[in-house]
């Protein structure tokens, strides 16, 4: 596995979406997206170059990585934060949280 791939606890990962990716909740989700991880991860969520954006290292293409992945790996990670990832718990409710997801799945398709 790439040592900098970074999983959820077994628990949480399996955790489902329990919101329907209707059209609506990808729209909310997008804009929440540019809000919050496009600074780091580009408008088109394949992530932007450590240099530039002044990180130790360059964010993942999440449209990538979004596949290879549950659910709950991703809604875990966005809550937490680690290093350079900050944790959006404070900032965001589970549902918005849950509507990055469905956008990103959206874009990766």
């Amino acid at each position: 596995m790439d040592p900098d791939m970074w999983m959820a606890p077994e628990k949480e990962a399996h955790l489902l979406n329990p919101v329907p990716a209707d059209p609506d909740s990808v729209a909310r989700g997008e804009k929440i997206f540019l809000q919050n991880c496009s600074s780091c991860h580009g408008e088109n969520a394949e992530g932007l170059d450590a240099q530039v954006i002044g990180l130790e290292k360059s964010p993942p293409n999440v449209k990538e990585r979004i596949n290879m992945h549950p659910d709950g790996d991703f809604f875990w990670k966005i809550q937490e934060g680690r290093g350079d990832m900050p944790s959006f718990k404070d900032d965001l409710t589970d549902e918005q949280i849950w509507e990055v997801i469905n956008y990103i799945r959206s874009e990766a398709e």
